[in-house]
């Protein structure tokens, strides 16, 4: 069986940033999904469909830099009409999200650092947790939250 599929949804200038989710998402039973080439192409935004399709977690980095750039709004808008499972992960403090991101539930903003953390929250999202299990649908869809939420 391999083990259920996280997508990352990033902006390109935090790249340095990346490899601490992937660790903690190896470290917790995720592989990670492949980005697959240039958004934009027909083919590439087909791709990206798919793979966000087929993840079991759907993780944002929220950045001042992540929040503004056009196909991470956009991964976002598609797994929030699919229903996946959603884990924003706080890049930086105080950040003011903008549409669509005041959509995410606050209960579920994991901090970056430290890798502990980070890891033990993603565990709980993982589909073999307790309360997961399947549906892809966030566990806390009442926890939704109106325009300019704070990650805090």
């Amino acid at each position: 069986m391999t083990s259920p599929a996280l997508f990352l949804s990033h902006a390109r200038a935090d790249a340095d940033l990346v490899p601490d989710v992937r660790r903690a998402a190896y470290r917790t039973g995720f592989r990670m999904s492949m980005e697959p080439g240039t958004p934009g192409t027909g083919d590439a935004t087909d791709a990206l469909a798919g793979l966000i399709g087929e993840c079991a977690v759907f993780a944002v980095l929220l950045t001042s830099r992540s929040v503004h750039r056009p196909w991470v709004r956009w991964e976002l808008s598609h797994a929030l009409r699919l229903g996946k499972r959603i884990a924003p992960i706080a890049g930086e403090q105080d950040l003011l999200l903008p549409p669509p991101f005041d959509r995410l539930p606050r209960v579920t903003h994991l901090p970056l650092r430290p890798m502990g953390t980070l890891a033990t929250r993603l565990a709980r999202l993982h589909p073999a947790a307790a309360y997961g299990g399947g549906g892809g649908r966030h566990p806390c869809p009442q926890a939704l939250q109106g325009a300019n939420t704070r990650v805090s």
